[in-house]
């Protein structure tokens, strides 16, 4: 703590320990030679948010599961949310829903239920699309989630990033490489497009890349 104040700006006003970090139920430890690096996750996920809504959607006062799997539906879910942002990305900056705000203050007053404010994201997440389905304004639900969000330090991405030819291109031959179970193929393409400066992750539908 000391460390992050250094400079004389303040890093935190409150302070967290969360609870072990689990692999297989088991907690990881050098030792055990279990462990798995921040960086590696990086490398895997190509975005540290993945990590952030991994450490959201546990209590604090639990123990944190972080798998292969855990970690891929982390993925998924926050490729969902920046779909989602995309699509109301004009709800930014706009009145969040009042008993929305009041829902999510509890949750956080109440031992820092993250874990209930995610699920409740959820619940607006798919209320939002439903009723935009429906032909029927969202905005207040959808500026609710970006409150939250920004709250949380989860940060949405509207932005669609534009990718070339080229890039494109090695993207499809990687999903045709992992296809093919060609891995040592498609990890020297992830390696390339990271090289032109992508992110990286494996989804369901495919190989996503963005900046």
């Amino acid at each position: 703590r000391a460390q992050a104040v250094a400079l004389g700006k303040t890093f935190s006003r409150h302070w967290m320990h969360h609870a072990f970090v689990e692999i297989g139920g088991v907690k990881m430890s050098k030792s055990l030679k279990n462990f798995t690096s921040l960086t590696d996750l990086l490398e895997r996920t190509g975005d540290g948010r993945t990590y952030r809504l991994l450490v959201l959607q546990s209590h604090y006062r639990s123990p944190m599961e972080v798998t292969t799997d855990s970690i891929e539906q982390a993925a998924n879910r926050l490729a969902g949310l920046d779909a989602f942002a995309r699509r109301f990305a004009d709800a930014r900056g706009a009145s969040a829903d009042a008993d929305v705000i009041d829902r999510f203050r509890e949750a956080m007053d109440d031992d820092l239920d993250t874990p209930r404010v995610m699920a409740l994201v959820s619940d607006l997440v798919r209320q939002a699309n439903a009723e935009a389905d429906a032909g029927r304004d969202a905005t207040s639900i959808a500026a609710s989630v970006f409150e939250m969000t920004t709250a949380l330090g989860l940060e949405l991405r509207s932005e669609t990033d534009e990718i070339d030819a080229q890039s494109q291109s090695l993207v499809d031959q990687r999903d045709a490489a992992r296809a093919a179970k060609d891995f040592a193929r498609a990890d020297a393409l992830r390696d390339e497009l990271k090289s032109l400066g992508w992110n990286v992750e494996d989804t369901p539908e495919g190989t996503r890349i963005h900046r």
